[in-house]
């Protein structure tokens, strides 16, 4: 399986050249699907989003399509994800994107899915790659709108993922590791964990954050 788990997407040249080696294409043979579901329950401003969807387009993606899989039923979106070769799943909500996941059948699906495509997540997306998302509540930063009780990941990798690290969330996230019986990778907004099988590589900018 391949996948780019990153903290804030594309967020510079080395993430980028990294996706391209992973998926072994120029961008301009690429179709991709934009999954932005998780954005559904984020309230205010929405120019992150718009911005993330423009930036699709300046890398120069062949074929760009957008779908929320909480808005049309399987029959509409499983054709259209099987059509790509990249599927990128956004940030936002964690709890309700995992939720849609579960509830929309997308949970039986995916792995058949990825088997020819490659995965990227984008904080909400890279979470949920992960056995579970329960670093989602160490930042106070999600809430658990949708009441989902159980926080079973996808379990893409045997790590959980912690994006948007600062250095004013290091003790609430300190406390987080010590209660997990899985190991943690840190990431901040210029930083992504590129997956290929088994092999798990830092990419972007800077040094393995380790608390």
């Amino acid at each position: 399986m391949k996948l780019l788990l990153t903290s804030a997407g594309f967020a510079n040249k080395s993430i980028i050249d990294a996706f391209l080696e992973l998926v072994g294409k120029p961008f301009k043979e690429l179709r991709i699907v934009d999954i932005p579901t998780a954005a559904n329950m984020e309230d205010g401003d929405k120019t992150w989003l718009i911005e993330g969807f423009n930036q699709l387009k300046e890398l120069g993606f062949s074929y760009i399509d957008i779908v929320d899989i909480a808005a049309v039923p399987r029959d509409i979106w499983e054709p259209r994800l099987k059509n790509a070769d990249v599927l990128l799943f956004g940030g936002g909500n964690t709890f309700y994107l995992l939720d849609w996941i579960n509830k929309s059948g997308l949970r039986e699906l995916l792995p058949g899915i990825l088997k020819n495509k490659v995965y990227i997540g984008i904080s909400a997306g890279s979470y949920i790659a992960c056995p579970t998302i329960e670093m989602a509540t160490w930042k106070n930063q999600d809430e658990n709108k949708s009441g989902l009780a159980d926080l079973t990941g996808m379990n893409f990798v045997p790590f959980l993922l912690l994006a948007h690290y600062t250095l004013d969330k290091k003790e609430i996230i300190k406390e987080g590791i010590l209660k997990t019986k899985y190991p943690v990778r840190i990431l901040n907004d210029d930083q992504a964990i590129l997956v290929q099988g088994n092999d798990y590589k830092l990419v972007g900018k800077g040094k393995e954050i380790k608390l």
